[in-house]
């Protein structure tokens, strides 16, 4: 690369910024942790790690998500995703949780959308918006997906490729306009369309069975903050203990190294 720059007289540069600074978290059993720098990282392995508990200084958390009295919010991770996305769409902001597969998209759409405010409760400019868009599904060949059709109501909606062309782009605009509140979806979303949100949520970070890459954990956390509209982007990725230690190394783990086709032996740059 070095040779190349020569022969190009040309310089590199790296920056950091970001027109929106984002605050990202660790979220741990129902804990939420800060998880912006490789000390904070480190700390949140070793304090939270169960060989550690009798450790002098214990770990500083943020806040603590209060556990549900709902049997099917039982799972500390379920009920912490729920919870962050319904105090953030009740805020007026927008939101997107990461999900790890298609049925975990639909099942994380229809229960977030059971504890925010109901159709009528709405706006009527809103409750209006929200008909159209179930019209414009109901319309199409498929028809309208039973799922979203319970969802859409309350705001929410999830987007992965299980959906036809024509319903991920309805879906995408009525959340980019403000129709709809949440976007559930695969990770496959983050590389693929523009759709910032206020806060991102991390379900878990695999990709199937797979812990996703650092580039793409990067795509989806770098979805918080919108230009223009918020201050500040939130990410909050969540875990269980038996992913603890490989998420934190993820969540600071270095982009791959990339090298230029125009150097190598088969490709070189002549002029």
């Amino acid at each position: 690369m070095d040779l190349l720059k020569s022969w190009l007289q040309g310089h590199s540069y790296e920056t950091h910024y970001r027109p929106v600074p984002i605050q990202e978290h660790l979220v741990y059993d129902g804990n939420v942790y800060p998880a912006g720098s490789t000390a904070s990282l480190l700390k949140a392995v070793t304090k939270l790690d169960t060989r550690s508990q009798n450790s002098q200084q214990p770990l500083q958390r943020l806040r603590v998500i209060r556990p549900s009295p709902h049997k099917e919010f039982k799972d500390p991770v379920l009920n912490a995703v729920v919870a962050l996305a319904n105090e953030t769409a009740r805020a007026g902001y927008g939101v997107l949780v990461f999900s790890s597969s298609r049925a975990g998209c639909e099942s994380d759409a229809v229960l977030i959308s059971r504890v925010l405010p109901a159709f009528e409760e709405a706006d009527l400019v809103v409750q209006e918006k929200r008909l159209d868009l179930l019209s414009d599904l109901r319309s199409l060949p498929t028809g309208l997906d039973p799922k979203l059709g319970e969802s859409i109501p309350s705001g929410v909606a999830f987007h992965h490729a299980g959906l036809t062309t024509e319903e991920r782009e309805l879906v995408a605009k009525a959340y980019d306009d403000g129709t709809l509140k949440v976007c559930v979806a695969t990770c496959s979303l983050a590389a693929g369309i523009n759709l910032p949100a206020r806060r991102v949520i991390l379900h878990n970070a695999r990709m199937g069975r797979d812990l996703v890459g650092p580039a793409m954990l990067r795509q989806m956390r770098g979805r918080a903050g919108r230009k223009g509209k918020d201050e500040v982007g939130e990410t909050y990725l969540c875990c269980r203990q038996n992913d603890l230690e490989a998420v934190v190394d993820l969540m600071h783990a270095d982009l791959p190294e990339i090298s230029s086709c125009l150097i190598s032996d088969s490709r070189r740059i002549q002029r």
